[in-house]
């Protein structure tokens, strides 16, 4: 969950994700091993965000800066993995990969279906409109 500041920044709500960002890979593993780590959990939340407020545009970026970590960049995500837990981790990889490519065809859809979504706001503001037309003249009802 999400909120906006008085100075129009969002604001992280979501608990999950807040203990995440306190986990201190930067302090144990040295910023420079963890900055495609957190590379990643900053496109993924960008991904939710902008997907509850329908900007497929930034939700397709964020996509696709996701895939290029999960992939071109995957050996740079293993690198702070200890050695006892890289089957397990190149798993956890795998399956983000999975859940990611299903995402950015779910927002390829959201995209398509942006247009549809606009036309069915229009209508409802038109139907509202109606409505107080109506009441204006026959008064309350």
């Amino acid at each position: 969950a999400t909120g906006t500041s008085s100075m129009g920044d969002r604001v992280n709500k979501d608990p999950v994700s807040l203990l995440q960002i306190a986990l201190p890979l930067e302090e144990v593993k040295g910023e420079k091993e963890v900055k495609a780590v957190r590379s990643l959990q900053g496109d993924v939340e960008n991904i939710k965000a902008n997907v509850l407020l329908r900007s497929w545009g930034n939700c397709k970026s964020s996509v696709e800066d996701a895939v290029s970590l999960t992939t071109k960049q995957s050996a740079t995500l293993m690198k702070p993995v200890a050695p006892e837990r890289k089957d397990e981790a190149q798993a956890i990889l795998a399956k983000l990969q999975t859940q990611i490519a299903s995402l950015e065809e779910a927002i390829i859809k959201g995209n398509n279906a942006e247009q549809a979504t606009f036309k069915d706001e229009e209508a409802a503001t038109a139907t509202l409109k109606t409505a107080e037309d109506v009441q204006n003249l026959v008064g309350d009802f």
